[in-house]
């Protein structure tokens, strides 16, 4: 069972819902259950209702850890998305919930966590130095991004490349009121006229801001909030939104963006994108958002080379990394934890030293000649931009052991082939075991395949441990089915 303290709705927004039903809908995925904890006062939109349960708390109680114990069993995992709570509520649910997990993304408070998500920047562990206890695992950057499941999915689907704009999607999240919305409208309407404009506005000012937008355009459609992100973002060939969740949603996508800075908490996000290229940021409204929508309007390559990069620096499944660890650690893996985070290319030296080892080229399926600095480059330059392809790092104990890499072999049914290799100084740790378990989590309803040379007995051993089966030439593992859930 997994519990989640997250308020939301009005000035706080929905992103501490969002967070936390992603991460749900991923446990749900390997046999948990989940339950909601909030004291916010409105009813929850339809679309966050796939909790299994929702614990009402009073306003009194928002602050108050024996609330939570009072209207809650037990729980394996809790997870505190709230910029309100910090150590002095988590601490008393120590005992009570087996592990305390906290989602953050302002490093401006203490924590009492066993794990810690912010997805802002990969640089971000060292802002809660000495906020955090010094067993705290902290888990940073885009690549663990609290996404839901339907997002990964639109990676498979993306139209790399330069392509003309016939669908604008505006999507400022709860800032989105009638003069921010008005100016993207503005300015999407005079670059691209004859485009459809889907607007997605609080649920609460869809009736008044739908006059007001049909004055501005007779091809924009009014979304009251934002249930169907997922489709709405599939459909569109620019976006101009928040720099929350949203953003996240949209890179996994590939989806160019102007990226608009909307609220303080935004700006390590809008530093990312601007950092990587994966969005046009603007820090206000009005001149300056007419101006980005102006650029990318008059630049198709430079819509393509926002895809492009949008989509390396976000893949869509840091919710499914975090439910995988979460349930690894629940059936006891034991030892120093086996965690994937996606490869980056400041990886590219480290791989290299051990693709040239003699020990990793002995079975490398394809050649035992070491590759050259300039193949190798090329090579992950190609992997880190494939849409079809999801590399990672394998770390053990936090420190990076090896390299799995899943190659989509069909999309329907979904079917991937793995490859893996552990660092020679990391052999006989269990690591390439663990690493598969875990890999076998992140797209539970997928067939993994692998192909092993014949006289690799450590790897015929090793997959056949881990729940493949032979088939002629080829190792083959099922869609993870039939989980016995955590509680």
């Amino acid at each position: 069972m997994a519990v989640f303290r997250a308020d939301g709705g009005g000035t706080l927004g929905y992103g501490h819902w969002a967070r936390c039903l992603a991460l749900a809908e991923h446990l749900a995925r390997l046999g948990w259950k989940s339950r909601l904890a909030t004291a916010s006062p409105a009813t929850l939109p339809a679309h966050f209702r796939g909790f299994d349960g929702i614990l009402r708390l009073e306003d009194s109680e928002t602050a108050d850890p024996q609330a939570l114990r009072r209207v809650s069993p037990e729980a394996d995992v809790l997870v505190v998305d709230h910029y309100g709570l910090d150590a002095q509520y988590e601490r008393p649910c120590r005992g009570w919930a087996r592990r305390i997990v906290v989602v953050d993304d302002l490093a401006d408070r203490p924590h009492a966590a066993d794990m810690l998500i912010d997805s802002a920047d990969d640089a971000r562990a060292a802002s809660y130095r000495g906020l955090l206890p010094d067993a705290c695992e902290v888990l940073a950057g885009p690549g663990h991004a609290l996404l839901r499941p339907d997002f990964f999915p639109l990676r498979l689907r993306a139209r790399p490349g330069a392509r003309p704009v016939k669908r604008v999607l505006i999507d400022l999240g709860s800032a989105g009121r009638s003069s921010l919305v008005e100016a993207a409208l503005a300015a999407a309407a005079n670059a691209w006229p004859r485009a459809r404009i889907d607007a997605v506005v609080p649920a609460a000012d869809a009736q008044m801001l739908a006059s007001a937008i049909a004055e501005r355009s007779k091809n924009a459609v009014v979304h009251a909030g934002s249930g169907r992100m997922a489709e709405l973002i599939a459909a569109a060939d620019l976006a101009i939104g928040a720099c929350g969740v949203s953003a996240w949603e949209r890179c996994a996508a590939g989806l160019a963006a102007v990226a608009v800075v909307t609220a303080a908490n935004q700006r390590e996000v809008a530093a990312s994108l601007r950092r990587e290229g994966a969005a046009l940021v603007v820090a206000g409204s009005g001149p300056a958002l007419a101006d980005a929508v102006a650029k990318l309007a008059a630049e198709p390559a430079s819509r393509a080379a926002l895809q492009s990069a949008a989509m390396h620096l976000c893949d869509g499944l840091g919710a499914a990394r975090l439910a995988a660890a979460l349930d690894l650690a629940a059936a006891g893996t034991g030892g120093s934890p086996v965690r994937l985070r996606p490869a980056r290319r400041t990886d590219s030296d480290c791989m290299l030293a051990w693709q040239r080892d003699p020990r990793t080229r002995a079975f490398a399926k394809r050649t035992t000649a070491a590759p050259t600095a300039d193949e190798h480059a090329a090579w992950i330059a190609r992997k880190l931009h494939d849409p079809a392809c999801v590399l990672q790092m394998i770390l053990h104990g936090g420190e990076p052991a090896g390299v799995l890499r899943l190659d989509l072999a069909a999309a329907e049914p979904e079917s991937w082939t793995v490859s893996i290799y552990v660092a020679p100084t990391h052999y006989r740790r269990g690591i390439a075991r663990a690493a598969l378990a875990f890999a076998r989590r992140l797209r539970p309803g997928a067939t993994l395949l692998a192909e092993v040379l014949p006289g690799n007995a450590a790897s015929h051993a090793l997959f056949r441990a881990a729940g493949y089966t032979a088939k002629g030439e080829v190792y083959e593992c099922p869609p993870l089915r039939d989980m016995v859930p955590a509680s």
